[in-house]
């Protein structure tokens, strides 16, 4: 009776291997590129950013310091996030097998998911390190002060000219996604990630001075006086998750005033000082350089913008931009918020090594050529 069961049992296993291997065989012949895909590349294909940060976490800590899902749910297990990223299927959970099989069971989860997975989808593009540590508090060198006002009053004159005959319908919004980028002479870079990000001495003055420099020009600007970096904090969210929450802020700003257009989120860059300067007429300046995401309908609108003011800027002070970087989706964020409005603009105003007062007289600048575009826009 063994011996017969236990003949059974190989005769099974073999007809098993054979099945395997026929399987196999018509598989690699109907679908011969898929079969030749490396087994990890169309693993990883299918991994989320959430699950992919958390097991790189395993091996550098700190990418996982602050690094927490939207939903006020509890993450389930690494190992049952990865199956579900892999198969489908949520171990412990029968819905994901059976309900994709009836129609309608799923509808509501997928609807409470969709505003998360929406948040997901904005928040990749990082330009510089992620500071995932509460900001050092020291306050290092004295930042100079704010320059006073030297906008010539031709601005004011043209601004009043064009209200006689046409009221001005677009304003300005003036933000910061990542509002807590500083300078060198500020503050140092964080021992575990090297970010130089400091609590006030940072490119939010910068953003402020600009809205300052654009109303003094006649032009209707708002400075977006928003903590992002504390906001996420508050929400236990990681840095990567900044830009779903500046478009939270920018979208409130829209919804209040009706007339904003132009929306200008002001960055610092992390390229070493011998790139972002200048001199030009004796005067030192935060090269500027304007990024445009193409992954958003208005992407064709946002170049024209950010082509014809880096061509004004380059007749008017000749070196101070690095040019336009427009960027896809594997380069970055690739959309950066821009669907907002056909005049979004993310503007990069020198690097690390540059000073605040290089980065004043910069947007001074960009005022002043940004002042011509504008008035001539609302004329036409």
């Amino acid at each position: 009776m063994v011996g017969h069961l236990h003949r059974l049992f190989v005769i099974l296993a073999l007809i098993t291997a054979l099945l395997f291997n026929l399987t196999g065989l018509i598989s690699y012949n109907l679908f011969p590129k898929t079969a030749q895909v490396p087994v990890l590349q169309l693993v990883a294909s299918k991994l989320s950013g959430d699950v992919l940060l958390e097991g790189m976490g395993t091996v550098i800590p700190y990418l996982t310091h602050t690094v927490q899902a939207s939903s006020k749910q509890p993450k389930p297990p690494l190992t049952d996030r990865l199956i579900q990223s892999v198969t489908g299927l949520m171990p412990g959970d029968p819905l994901s097998l059976f309900g994709k099989e009836l129609p309608g069971i799923l509808a509501y989860e997928q609807e409470a998911q969709k505003k998360e997975w929406d948040d997901h989808d904005l928040a990749l593009r990082m330009e510089s390190a992620a500071p995932l540590q509460s900001v050092a508090a020291s306050v290092p060198p004295a930042v100079p002060k704010q320059p006073e006002n030297t906008a010539p009053t031709d601005h004011k004159e043209q601004a009043a000219s064009t209200k006689e005959t046409k009221e001005q319908v677009r304003e300005v919004l003036v933000y910061n996604t990542h509002n807590r980028e500083s300078w060198l002479n500020v503050t140092s870079p964080l021992p575990d990630t090297l970010s130089v990000d400091h609590k006030t001495k940072n490119i939010s003055l910068v953003s402020k001075r600009l809205a300052e420099l654009l109303n003094d020009r006649g032009i209707k600007a708002e400075f977006l006086n928003r903590d992002i970096y504390q906001e996420l904090l508050d929400q236990n969210k990681s840095y990567p998750y900044s830009y779903a929450q500046s478009l939270k802020a920018i979208t409130a700003a829209a919804e209040k005033n009706r007339k904003l257009h132009y929306f200008f989120d002001l960055h610092r860059d992390d390229s070493p000082r011998e790139r972002t300067t200048a001199t030009i007429k004796g005067k030192t300046y935060a090269r500027m350089m304007i990024v445009i995401g193409k992954g958003n309908p208005n992407y064709k609108e946002n170049l024209k913008i950010a082509n014809e003011l880096t061509e004004l800027l380059n007749k008017k002070y000749p070196g101070i931009t690095r040019g336009v970087d427009d960027k896809g989706e594997n380069e970055g964020n690739g959309e950066y918020n821009q669907h907002v409005s056909s005049g979004s603009l993310l503007i990069e105003v020198g690097g690390t090594g540059n000073t605040l007062e290089e980065c004043y007289q910069t947007v001074e600048a960009f005022a002043d050529v940004f002042a011509e575009y504008f008035w001539q826009a609302e004329r036409a």
